[in-house]
């Protein structure tokens, strides 16, 4: 926000929201007064169109539960280009995908690992989203596929991505599978039809597994999830 650009992208950002984009990405976003004073600017043109801040500094990082929680921020997402700068890690001990762009090894991401999982939490913590950082190497499938299930095992709900070829596998690995709905779909139905007997006592037990509320609320999530994917990708098809 204190760059010479920024007035003239603000008011491409004001121009865009005005035709109905869903969110403004704000970059380099270090703390809370950053996004009063995005506020305050847009408010001035009558924007109130959600935002995207960046995790992209140290900074952003040890503020990102303030971030998450400001009401016009709908999700964080983590630039993870940017911050292995800022944190001068060296080739090895940050995302592979950023310093040595011909590895496979996506587990690689050690000098990562806690500015990720900071980011997570602080979004978890207000409800929000959290989006992965860009994997560079587009050429590089393999490894791209392993940092994408990498990220959903960590709770990511997605990754930004800098190349068409990303998508597919990026949709086909963070939408639940298959498996995932068929056994969120029973837990559900396991769930409810415990819960209709006069000796329900709280749980419900499914292939000798015990189910607790928690878990009926995680398939419920999934299910949900899923249905929205269907739905738009209903609309794409009427529309393309």
């Amino acid at each position: 926000m204190d760059t010479v650009w920024f007035e003239e992208d603000a008011l491409l950002a004001a121009e865009m929201s005005h035709k109905g984009v869903d969110a403004i990405v704000l970059p380099k976003i270090e703390g809370i007064d950053d996004l009063d004073a995005a506020s305050d600017h847009f408010a001035t043109q009558n924007v109130d169109t959600p935002y995207w801040p960046m995790i992209e500094t140290p900074k952003a990082v040890l503020s990102a539960e303030a971030i998450a929680s400001h009401p016009n921020v709908v999700g964080l997402i983590i630039g993870t280009n940017d911050l292995g700068k800022e944190l001068q890690l060296r080739s090895g001990s940050g995302s592979k995908s950023t310093f040595n762009i011909g590895s496979t090894n996506a587990a690689s991401r050690d000098g990562l690992i806690t500015s990720l999982q900071l980011t997570i939490l602080a979004a978890r913590a207000h409800h929000k989203i959290v989006i992965d950082g860009v994997y560079n190497n587009f050429r590089d499938t393999d490894g791209f596929y392993n940092e994408c299930i990498q990220g959903k095992e960590w709770a990511m709900d997605g990754k930004t991505l800098i190349h068409p070829s990303q998508v597919s596998v990026t949709n086909k690995i963070f939408a639940p599978s298959d498996d995932e709905i068929n056994y969120a779909t029973r837990v559900v139905a396991t769930w409810e039809n415990a819960a209709e007997k006069d000796d329900f006592s709280g749980v419900a037990v499914l292939d000798g597994v015990l189910i607790e509320l928690l878990h009926v609320n995680s398939a419920r999530k999934i299910l949900e999830t899923a249905s929205i994917i269907k739905e738009v990708e209903g609309q794409w098809d009427d529309k393309y």
